[in-house]
């Protein structure tokens, strides 16, 4: 059997029933809302470990990886794949013609949640989604306390020498800083004054071009940066009304639990599996769905 094939049929059986679900429920007059402009556009080559037990050769992580993109408008900001995002407009014209069985040629992300800072003001809201439950989680939003490193930026900061990098043609100095369960390691460019990064990452005296954890199970790197200046919308989906507000907590906890095969079975969904037409194993593929899949996720609530 390939090895990979299970988890690709899961995944892309998760998503088609989502597919289904989104244009049965969508209502014609159902429309995006513009919230802000765009004014930079940064992209992250993201790498991100979902199971910390898979190893290769070397004991080194498996690493997925994604396309992130940091939308900046004037108050709000769009942390989000565009790996996913591109991959999902593709199902979403198939579905629109009904042909819902057809894998887009290109891979789908691995980061499936979305991140605006400042929307609704003040807050930071995450949208996710437990296979094909939807989520959204709002809180205040939380600057983080850095320590600078190479730069006395203020008195308590710890100054470790040789950590000043060039990324994107910027000079970028050095800061960490215990947040949201993880300790952060970060660059940020003198040059470019905006208080933002990737994810949730924030509270420096500029924008953040490079992040990783201390375990390295996740890692952001700059690999582009546009200005912008309006041309391009941040938009907030009509679909995210109806997601279901939860605590990050409850989040972690339900997505550790719920297997595939419970979230298809609370919406009256019945699975049946064909393996004639591909090498797939029957009984490996139901063990997939009545099992719960690896999760780490990128925030530890303790």
């Amino acid at each position: 059997m390939k090895k990979n094939i299970i988890p690709a049929i899961l995944f892309f059986a998760v998503l088609t029933v989502s597919v289904k679900l989104s244009a049965a429920n969508r209502p014609a007059d159902e429309q995006d809302k513009v919230i802000d402009k765009v004014q930079y556009r940064i992209t992250y080559r993201t790498k991100s470990v979902s199971d910390t037990a898979s190893r290769d050769s070397t004991g080194a992580y498996q690493y997925d990886t994604d396309e992130m993109r940091l939308d900046i408008g004037t108050k709000i900001s769009r942390f989000y794949s565009y790996t996913n995002e591109h991959y999902d407009s593709l199902l979403d014209k198939y579905a629109e013609r009904g042909d819902v069985q057809v894998l887009p040629d290109s891979e789908a992300g691995s980061l499936q949640w979305v991140v605006y800072k400042n929307f609704p003001d003040g807050k930071t809201q995450v949208l996710d989604n437990v296979f094909i439950d939807e989520f959204k989680i709002i809180e205040p939003t939380l600057q983080p306390e850095w320590q600078m490193v190479d730069g006395a930026y203020q008195p308590k900061w710890e100054v470790i020498a040789d950590s000043a990098v060039t990324i994107l043609g910027y000079k970028c100095q050095m800061a960490r800083t215990r947040f949201k369960g993880r300790e952060w390691w970060a660059w940020f460019a003198e040059d470019i004054p905006l208080d933002n990064g990737p994810w949730k990452l924030c509270g420096l005296p500029s924008l953040i071009l490079r992040a990783y954890d201390s375990e390295q199970q996740y890692m952001f790197e700059a690999v582009g940066l546009q200005q912008l200046k309006g041309t391009a919308d941040i938009v907030y989906k009509a679909k995210y009304e109806k997601y279901e507000p939860i605590s990050m907590k409850q989040f972690i906890e339900l997505r550790r639990k719920v297997t595939p095969m419970d979230a298809f079975s609370a919406k009256g969904i019945k699975i049946s599996v064909d393996a004639s037409a591909a090498d797939v194993d029957k009984n490996e593929l139901m063990q997939h769905l009545n099992g719960r899949t690896p999760y780490n996720p990128i925030e530890i609530v303790e």
